[in-house]
């Protein structure tokens, strides 16, 4: 498919996918590197890379995992060449598309017009993130409070002993990944992990990312209400002694109790993240 301003769109194969790696989101690629073969376009003007777009398909949902196009090749058709390819497609394998994305710059507001355009409608589904800032945090009573059994600050844990919680949380069945906390991002000053009779029966992580800190985990093996509070309470404290109180914090509402906690740990966070649907 091509426009008449020189840009042409393909779907990109083997070789293809690793020559846009600059203009995918690291997830996104990372995606196709495992193997999970996620659906690919390229964007080239020129036999020059001007921009990716990349997709995986679930069930009946076609969702968008990466979106870009170049700045020297804006403004010239190539987000309506990806978009109108990845909906052609779409009719024969999905049943709606989704965009998810966090709205922190002017090209995003440009985004919600652009798909608002093209039929998509904004829906708030479970997975939207909520932000606000550890100054507000700081507001909030019951996280103001010293805790003297809220875990083991990762930090203080070698890889050995990190490693070993980690085969005993897979052991207990609990729906986390492989790497809790080993990962590249995680903050190991704000991630706690708490221990009962030597086996972790709770755990809290936190990442640093760009724009701030993300919370990404948090589990309560023991069902204790006051384990997961002292958890918070310990990884806030730490956050507090450590970036200043304008540093932004985030948190996504997985399923109704991750919902409810952000309202009730995070009063006032505002919804950053947008959910943009077209049924095909």
């Amino acid at each position: 498919m091509q426009n008449e301003n020189g840009m042409m769109v393909y779907n990109a194969e083997g070789g293809q996918a690793e020559q846009l790696k600059p203009l995918l989101l690291p997830d996104a690629f990372q995606a196709w590197k495992d193997g999970e073969e996620p659906l690919i376009l390229g964007l080239a003007k020129e036999q020059t890379a001007a921009g990716a777009l990349a997709a995986q398909l679930e069930g009946g949902t076609l969702s968008v995992i990466s979106f870009y196009v170049a700045p020297e090749y804006r403004r010239q058709g190539g987000g309506t060449l990806l978009l109108e390819q990845l909906l052609m497609i779409a009719e024969n394998i999905a049943e709606e598309v989704v965009f998810d994305f966090i709205s922190t710059e002017k090209e995003h507001f440009e985004l919600e017009l652009f798909l608002s355009a093209y039929g998509f409608r904004e829906e708030e589904r479970y997975g939207a993130i909520y932000a606000t800032s550890l100054g507000r945090l700081g507001e909030i009573p019951v996280l103001k409070q010293e805790t003297k059994n809220g875990g083991i600050p990762l930090r203080k844990l070698g890889p050995m002993e990190k490693n070993k919680a980690q085969q005993q949380i897979r052991e207990l069945n609990a729906p986390f990944g492989e790497a809790l906390f080993t990962g590249e991002r995680v903050e190991q000053d704000l991630s706690f992990l708490h221990f009962k009779e030597q086996v972790p029966d709770g755990f809290f992580l936190c990442e640093k990312h760009r724009n701030g800190l993300m919370i990404t985990g948090a589990w309560n093996g023991s069902g204790m209400p006051l384990l997961f509070l002292t958890l918070v309470q310990s990884a806030f404290n730490a956050a507090r002694k450590k970036y200043p109180a304008e540093t932004g914090i985030a948190a996504q509402a997985v399923n109704p109790t991750t919902r409810k906690l952000i309202q009730e740990l995070m009063p006032g966070a505002v919804r950053i993240s947008h959910c943009y649907v077209r049924t095909v």
